[in-house]
């Protein structure tokens, strides 16, 4: 870092850092979560709510394991997932419910080792369609710390960071349609190796919790390589590519890849097998 007596002028950019985001696999999640750095834990980590009735409402509990009391901010935002399954911030759509949760107490203190209860009511707004809607509940610490860091140029840059966990909150009305169909495979290099990637659309009304298996045949129909699918959710209308490590580089040529995942939203699997071609290395 430059001296005082040098240094350019100095820009603050603030930095939100999720610490915790529970959105990807529900059922080997806990009952609750726990950010690391506060020693904080939330109650329960993952909200499904049927909206058929109208408004529902619930509560989280808020639990400070740590010695020195922690400050929050509580609110409702919504999301979606890049393509490559990344978490987007993004503003409430047709999809969302962001705008209908209400928090109380919305600011709050929690002092060491003692336990905060935080109610929650999702009040639907106007005439609902078939299908799943969906939010999350930022837990935003108000606590903040700096740090310096440079830009590409060289710049300093002064950071503050604010730290925050999400729970998911999701919300279905009507008979919900589920569907998923597999568009495509194909093999893209990794920091070890290689990975193969599938890329797969939820065609219904309500988000797919996925994994599955794949066997990759040569020309031959020898089987060459097998794994897993990682559990993985995708949300309505999107298409997203989830990822496996292979276990050995697959040689240039022509193979076949047999794939098949499954869900408890469908009765049966979806299956599909498709042509791979592997080229020579740039």
């Amino acid at each position: 870092m430059k001296t005082v007596d040098t240094r350019i002028s100095c820009e603050t950019r603030v930095v939100r850092n999720a610490l915790a985001v529970v959105l990807a696999l529900v059922a080997l999640v806990p009952l609750s979560i726990r950010e690391a750095q506060a020693a904080i834990s939330v109650s329960p980590a993952y909200v499904e709510v049927s909206l058929n009735g109208g408004r529902a409402a619930g509560q989280f509990l808020i639990s400070n394991l740590g010695d020195e009391e922690e400050r929050y901010r509580i609110r409702a935002i919504h999301f979606t997932f890049t393509k490559d399954g990344g978490l987007n911030h993004v503003q409430p759509n047709e999809h969302s419910l962001a705008t209908w949760v209400k928090f109380n107490p919305t600011e709050f203190t929690v002092g060491p080792r003692t336990e905060r209860i935080i109610r929650y009511v999702i009040v639907p707004q106007g005439l609902l369609k078939t299908g799943e809607y969906w939010a999350a509940m930022e837990l935003e610490s108000l606590k903040t710390s700096m740090s310096m860091a440079k830009d590409a140029s060289g710049r300093d840059l002064r950071l503050q960071v604010i730290s925050s966990l999400l729970v998911p909150i999701f919300g279905t009305f009507g008979k919900v349609r589920y569907g998923g169909l597999l568009e495509g495979v194909n093999v893209a290099p990794a920091n070890l190796g290689q990975r193969i990637q599938f890329i797969i659309k939820n065609t219904g009304e309500g988000k797919l919790l996925l994994q599955g298996q794949y066997v990759i045949r040569n020309s031959a129909g020898q089987s060459v390589e097998n794994g897993s699918i990682a559990a993985s959710y995708i949300l309505p209308g999107l298409d997203q590519t989830v990822s496996s490590q292979l276990s050995a580089r697959l040689p240039e040529g022509t193979y076949s890849v047999h794939v098949e995942c499954r869900s408890s939203q469908l009765r049966e699997p979806i299956a599909s097998d498709f042509p791979l071609v592997v080229k020579p290395s740039p």
